[in-house]
């Protein structure tokens, strides 16, 4: 599974490679792999560099970025947000019958 979004860019003198936030859009410059050098393994490498700043929400399953992150449940931002209120709308109700 891919950390984020991972575009290639081919230029003349190799490809860069690129991971995007699946939430905000905000990308992150991997690095450069070379025309000679093996793309694949390349590629593996970048990939483990990217998991240092991506994180993956069990919730919806993308991809993002450390600022759409919610560090206290684990999952994207706007999942989160979707969490927190649906547990403000789930808050016992007493009643003043007895």
């Amino acid at each position: 599974m891919l950390p984020c979004k991972c575009l290639q860019r081919h230029t003349v003198d190799g490809t860069d490679v690129v991971f995007v936030c699946e939430i905000c859009g905000m990308s992150f410059w991997s690095g450069h792999i070379e025309p000679e050098e093996c793309l694949e393994e390349r590629l593996r490498e970048h990939r483990e560099t990217a998991r240092r700043f991506c994180n993956y929400c069990a919730r919806c399953g993308k991809w993002h970025c450390d600022s759409c992150h919610d560090l206290d449940l684990m999952i994207c931002a706007k999942c989160a947000a979707q969490t927190k209120a649906r547990a403000g709308d789930e808050s016992p109700r007493h009643s003043d019958k007895q």
